[in-house]
């Protein structure tokens, strides 16, 4: 028979202890009941862990082997019930959060920041992943809490809007619309335009839809897949980007920002979760939200 946790916690409690009195009271067993279950131990491990006279109780060398290695798996096993807990309500574990680049520039960093600090025992998983990747990985659960372009209705997951903003014109210096602060979409119907690739698709389709309804189609000449690679094609002379309000949070030398002033369609950036999720903490966190 291999000794049980209760076995060692007795035998711990009266080395600690050295009085079979105490530990009876300290444990509300018997001390008959002590003395069988240190007897059962030393028969399971085949040695004498206890000196025991009618004076005095010390462990034996073997016996302080034994304390010394079953303090370490108490205390051990101590833990893990205590993890297992703040799991199970939330106080622990880990969160893996997908996010877009609006949501990074944006509001995410202070999200995620004040949640650390509130929440310093649970591990954040965060990984970038374009909306629509997103989707299929949150329906399977390999992510808990998505940031999210626009507001997707799709069964089995629910939506929070976070944000809602307009667009500004990256341009560089020296272009002749610098230092304006606010523009009309209008005046870049003459322009060039650096564009996100088809990963941005949703996004570019209602900036064409906006220079559509101000009367004009935009000429298109560098896409781009990173927003640090639309700035630098911006930089390069390629041409004009725009972008959400968020940029205006990552300044950069060489090029200025300008407010579209007459867009009437907003940018919006979500979080989504699975509705029926068994991570306690996604709950936590919308409740954090």
């Amino acid at each position: 028979m291999k000794p049980t946790i209760r076995q060692l916690q007795i035998f711990c409690t009266i080395v600690d202890q050295l009085s079979f009195r105490r530990s009876s009271e300290l444990l509300n067993t018997s001390q008959p009941g002590l003395t069988r279950s240190i007897k059962e131990l030393e028969q399971s491990i085949g040695t004498e862990l206890l000196f025991r006279t009618t004076r005095t109780i010390r462990p034996t060398p073997a016996g302080r082997e034994l304390y010394k290695r079953g303090k370490l798996i108490l205390q051990d096993l101590g833990d893990a019930v205590n993890a297992t807990r703040d799991v199970a309500s939330g106080r622990a574990g880990s969160l893996t959060i997908s996010y877009i680049d609006f949501a990074l520039i944006g509001p995410m960093p202070r999200i995620l920041s004040s949640f650390r600090s509130a929440h310093p025992n649970v591990e954040l998983i965060v990984r970038y992943m374009v909306t629509n990747d997103q989707i299929p990985d949150l329906i399977r659960g390999k992510v808990d809490i998505g940031f999210v372009f626009g507001e997707p209705k799709i069964e089995g997951l629910t939506t929070r809007r976070l944000v809602s903003e307009g667009l500004v014109a990256i341009v560089p210096d020296g272009h002749r619309l610098k230092g304006r602060g606010k523009i009309r979409l209008a005046e870049l119907a003459e322009e060039t335009f650096v564009l996100g690739d088809a990963r941005w698709a949703r996004f570019n389709q209602i900036f064409l839809s906006c220079c559509h309804e101000s009367g004009f189609s935009p000429s298109v000449s560098q896409t781009a897949y990173t927003r640090d690679e639309l700035i630098s094609f911006v930089l390069a002379g390629n041409g004009i980007a725009i972008y959400p309000e968020c940029i205006v949070n990552t300044p950069r030398t060489g090029i200025e920002y300008l407010t579209i002033e007459d867009i009437h369609r907003s940018i919006i950036t979500s979080a989504i979760w699975r509705g029926e999720s068994e991570n306690g903490l996604v709950r936590r966190f919308i409740e954090f939200l």
